[in-house]
């Protein structure tokens, strides 16, 4: 089994004809899957990305996990919740390739690998998402917390320090 690298599908102008060995269920099963629209114009590209929306909204299938599905397209991401970039360049590192082997201890991670990516298939991906929202929610509060008491502790440290002198 190889590592999961992102696989790059370059949507051309026809792409109506290519719809459906472009997108199909497990599109996103086995690897990370980035959809090029840069030589689409800039009202098919909206389209493109509406359409993918929709296949995977309609039939409840999850466009984040097990892999997540990437658009290159000029428009904001707001208009999506699919992940918009703008170049390839802007795709997060960790599924770049790799130029160096895998050592011992990540060979043994992949192998087990495709077991996790066929129990992931079988969870409900709006679940998992209201549970990674609540999670993330924690940490966040956590954070501004932690934040919030390291200024009172720089505050602190000041205001010693001014008396002090």
């Amino acid at each position: 089994m190889s590592f999961p690298i992102y696989k790059i599908i370059k949507i051309q102008d026809n792409y109506f004809d290519q719809l459906h060995s472009i997108i199909f269920e497990n599109t996103n099963q086995s690897r990370p899957v980035v959809f090029d629209t840069l030589s689409l114009d800039i009202d098919q590209q909206r389209e493109f990305i509406g359409l993918i929306e929709n296949y995977y909204l309609s039939n409840e299938i999850s466009f984040k996990f097990p892999y997540p599905i990437y658009v290159i397209s000029l428009h904001e991401n707001a208009i999506s919740k699919i992940g918009l970039i703008k170049s390839v360049k802007n795709l997060p590192g960790f599924f770049k390739d790799r130029e160096l082997k895998l050592n011992v201890k990540e060979s043994g991670a992949l192998s087990k690998n495709s077991m996790l990516q066929i129990e992931i298939k079988n969870v409900d991906g709006t679940q998992f998402e209201s549970y990674l929202k609540t999670y993330s929610q924690f940490h966040k509060e956590i954070y501004d917390l932690e934040m919030e008491r390291k200024n009172y502790l720089d505050v602190l440290n000041r205001l010693k320090r001014k008396s002090t002198l």
